[in-house]
């Protein structure tokens, strides 16, 4: 169903700042967003890495960045919003 995600596996650490996302892109609208499950991720200010783990430019991202791609996300969290 849209708008829901089935878990396969849930794991529950030590609660930490740190937030991952990892999911394959819904929407895309440059140059500062795209959504994964639904999530709107606003890059910025963000670091770019490509699949290799090369630091690359937003514009660099966004525009390799396509609907479908699996991303990864890892965000600190700062009060109610993740940066």
């Amino acid at each position: 169903m849209a708008g829901e995600a089935q878990a396969t596996l849930v794991e529950r650490d030590d609660p930490e700042l740190d937030s991952e996302l990892q999911g394959f892109v819904q929407t895309v609208a440059p140059p500062s967003t795209f959504a994964i499950l639904g999530v709107q991720v606003d890059t910025t200010g963000a670091l770019f890495q490509d699949a290799s783990g090369g630091t690359i430019s937003a514009s660099q991202f966004f525009a390799a960045l396509g609907v479908g791609d699996l991303v990864k996300v890892t965000a600190r969290e700062a009060g109610d919003r993740a940066k």
